[in-house]
């Protein structure tokens, strides 16, 4: 390490060598580890020799404080790459991936080239206005996006703004803003750009469910549907897709009459399908089952063991000699899930939601995604008289502000009730009559 402790060592020079900029030289001293001078050139874009001494002498300043950070030609590009390696190990890997698609598929093509050092608060709000004017990238521009079926074809959508959403962009933002914060504690760069900027914003969408009158019909229209199951599990216990999807029987305890959260199907490109722990510790949760929930589940065990009985039968008798593991695979894959297809095999997650989507359409309801049957849940237990603290331990929240937040509105049609029995109690009724 280079001997600056005695502040008459550091010393510092100007020179003019180029037409349009000054040169600054600061010699800090000699260095036992290279065993050479170390030495700081900096090149400055100013007119007058008066203007590089005001900014050499700042330099020096900063070093003598130990705040002065480097020149350095690493790009922005250069840095987000580094700087998401090291967050890997950290991150969900759903969440890399998508923190890895942003970077490359919006950030670096656009801001990526700038010196990681020269990357200033304008140069990203230009980019978050570029991004908000034509941002969009056509999917058959992306790289490894697959051709849209044939169904999406015969109903194409409609058209769509050549910018991202602003909710995109304020997640773009947050990947900026957290990359350059890590940069500045190593030293990286001076101060964190992003927080110069004024920070996109974006209004959250008005929260969608089924009504209490909506669900008994809703159910009917889609009580003869393969993913049935699934719809009807989800509306019944608050679960994510991916808790249901992942759901074994070993997790399903019919004497206690509880569901315990303990695992999630996900999905990456890629990798494929996979299972993993919950998001969080308060999402491995124990769930109570309701009755009519528990005779379902009865009714496909029962379906399941039936069907794996039927298919082992023509199985030996189409095989000579005894059976192979892998033969028996053929017939079911035992993966221990709830909600599976017949062969055993995961439920495909994005089919699963395109399937929904059609359903709510047919029966008038486009809004809802297959995520607010969550919601839905949600909704009914507040109207039936859960407390928020019960409905965030159903629910898997890390925090009861994030339960109140999303949830802490009580519906329409449950307010109404509510003011109904306040007006039976206070005898309204009667003197209206």
């Amino acid at each position: 390490m280079a001997n600056t402790r005695n502040p008459d060592l550091i010393k510092g020079r100007v020179e003019k060598r180029y037409k349009t900029s000054w040169t600054i030289i600061i010699e800090k001293g000699y260095d036992k580890a290279t065993k050479k001078r170390d030495k700081i050139v900096k090149s400055v874009k100013v007119e007058t020799e008066d203007e590089a001494t005001a900014i050499m002498n700042e330099m020096i300043v900063d070093i003598r404080r130990k705040q002065f950070v480097r020149p350095g030609t690493m790009t922005f590009g250069q840095y987000l790459d580094k700087w998401l390696a090291f967050r890997k190990s950290k991150l969900a890997p759903k969440t890399y991936h998508s923190y890895y698609c942003e970077i490359e598929r919006h950030i670096k093509p656009n801001i990526g080239n700038i010196l990681l050092q020269e990357l200033e608060a304008i140069d990203l709000q230009e980019y978050y206005y570029k991004m908000e004017t034509e941002g969009r990238i056509k999917p058959e521009n992306i790289k490894g996006r697959k051709k849209e079926e044939d169904s999406k074809k015969k109903n194409p959508r409609k058209e769509v703004s050549p910018g991202l959403s602003q909710r995109t962009i304020y997640y773009h933002h947050r990947i900026i803003s957290t990359a350059l914060k890590q940069a500045a504690k190593w030293k990286m760069i001076p101060q964190n750009p992003a927080l110069l900027v004024d920070a996109p914003s974006y209004k959250k969408k008005e929260m969608s469910f089924l009504k209490k009158s909506e669900l008994e019909q809703f159910f009917k229209e889609v009580k003869e549907e393969m993913d049935y199951p699934v719809i009807y599990a989800g509306v019944m216990t608050g679960m994510r897709q991916g808790e249901l999807l992942g759901l074994r029987w070993r997790d399903v305890d019919f004497d206690t009459g509880m569901i315990n959260i303990r695992q999630q199907l996900q999905y990456m490109p890629g990798e494929g399908v996979f299972f993993k722990t919950p998001k969080s510790i308060k999402s491995i949760r124990s769930i109570p089952m309701q009755l009519p929930l528990s005779k379902m589940f009865r009714n496909i065990k029962r379906a399941q063991e039936s069907y794996q009985i039927e298919e082992f039968k023509k199985l030996k008798r189409e095989e000579v000699g005894e059976l192979t593991e892998s033969d028996l695979k053929k017939v079911y894959d035992d993966h221990d899930l709830v909600l599976c297809r017949n062969n055993g095999k995961p439920l495909d997650a994005s089919k699963l939601t395109n399937r929904f989507k059609e359903l709510v359409i047919k029966f008038g309801r486009p809004d809802i995604r297959f995520h607010d049957l969550r919601h839905t849940f949600a909704a009914l237990a507040i109207a039936a008289g859960i407390t928020m603290d019960k409905l965030q331990r159903i629910m898997g929240h890390e925090s009861i502000t994030t339960t109140i937040d999303m949830y802490g509105h009580i519906p329409e049609d449950a307010l109404s009730e509510e003011m109904k029995k306040l007006s039976e109690y206070l005898g309204f009724e009667t003197l209206a009559e």
